[in-house]
């Protein structure tokens, strides 16, 4: 039986649970951290039939709430010592704008701040990882929507002008990946490793939503389904040809480099403050 646990976020649907099903059935125990309590349990069951051996976990969370992730990370602190990788793989894609409780706009919520959260918050956990050589490390979910955004608008983020996935939603893609390749460079003298991994267009119900545009929703038969996301996501885990640098970009398996109006000093800077402010800084 593997010691190695990974906590995966949204998992109960799409590109998440493939997700987890790949990463059990490579031997890897889950801590799953969802929202929905009878799709977690049927998630848990079909892994735990599959692969017997594997551990599965979940806890129940709302990730638009920072009270509620920073309980949940304490209750799991209480119950692992350490653990080896962290998948922010939730995300959210609304049409209008729609506000958390913190009257942010939930893009930004959940699409940054609640993985910068959890990442500031599992830090202790993971720097306690006696896995190897890959680990520790976390992956955070690009999207390849940052490439059709002109820059990262650190002003527009918790009240943002226009919503859409090409708007908001790119926006707080933008800033998580800027935002990880920064943290990667604050981690690096603890040894954890940073991703940002886009996994390209996949047949979800993200695709298949009113909030995607028309032609992304009439070429979704087109697309791969959620297991071929997965496996771009899980490939520094899996991929015994997996050589990034930690900090990188990558995008349908490729390093990519940020949009150069969006990698600057100054938005760098602004964004940081921004999230030490909102969260840890308080």
């Amino acid at each position: 039986m593997s010691n190695k646990f990974i906590v995966v976020t949204g998992a109960t649907g799409g590109i998440g649970e493939e997700i987890s099903l790949l990463l059990a059935k490579n031997g890897y125990n889950l801590i799953l951290l969802n929202r929905d309590k009878a799709k977690s349990e049927s998630l848990k069951q079909k892994i735990k039939q599959e692969y017997p051996t594997i551990e599965v976990d979940y806890f129940l969370v709302d990730l638009s709430i920072p009270k509620q992730i920073e309980e949940t990370v304490e209750k799991i602190s209480k119950t692992y010592k350490s653990i080896d990788a962290l998948i922010n793989n939730a995300g959210v894609l609304f049409k209008e704008k729609i506000l958390s409780e913190s009257g942010n706009d939930m893009h930004f919520q959940v699409n940054v701040v609640a993985p910068y959260l959890l990442m500031e918050l599992f830090k202790p956990l993971l720097m306690r990882s006696q896995a190897g050589s890959k680990f520790p490390l976390i992956v955070n979910t690009s999207s390849n929507a940052i490439f059709m955004s002109s820059a990262l608008k650190v002003d527009e983020l918790k009240n943002p002008k226009k919503s859409g996935i090409f708007h908001s939603y790119a926006n707080s893609k933008l800033a998580l990946t800027v935002m990880s390749k920064r943290m990667a460079n604050l981690y690096s003298s603890d040894g954890i490793k940073v991703f940002s991994i886009d996994p390209g267009g996949n047949r979800t119900d993200m695709t298949a939503g009113e909030a995607a545009p028309f032609f992304v929703r009439w070429f979704k038969m087109f697309l791969p389904p959620p297991s071929k996301g997965a496996s771009y996501l899980t490939a520094p885990l899996l991929d015994k040809d997996f050589h990034a640098s930690s900090g990188a970009l990558l995008s349908s398996g490729k390093i990519k480099s940020i949009p150069k109006k969006s990698d600057t000093e100054e938005k760098v800077n602004d964004l940081m403050k921004l999230l030490k402010d909102m969260t840890l800084g308080k």
